[in-house]
């Protein structure tokens, strides 16, 4: 896995575009999680939280 990182942009009622991304591979992932702490072994349908190596987390939606 790479580490992904968008910018979001929100204008009011309007639908959310990406207008940058970019790709740090300096980070890997080290686990993904549920919003109560449990530990998953692959990403799940719904909101993730997952934790990189370099210890920072991001919260990523997974729609399926």
């Amino acid at each position: 896995y790479a580490k992904i990182t968008f910018e979001l942009i929100e204008e009011g009622d309007a639908t959310t575009t990406i207008e940058n991304g970019s790709v740090d591979s300096n980070a890997d992932i080290e686990g993904f999680y549920t919003v109560g702490g449990v530990k998953l072994n692959t990403p799940a349908k719904g909101l993730n939280i997952v934790k990189y190596t370099d210890g920072t987390t991001k919260k990523v939606y997974i729609k399926k």
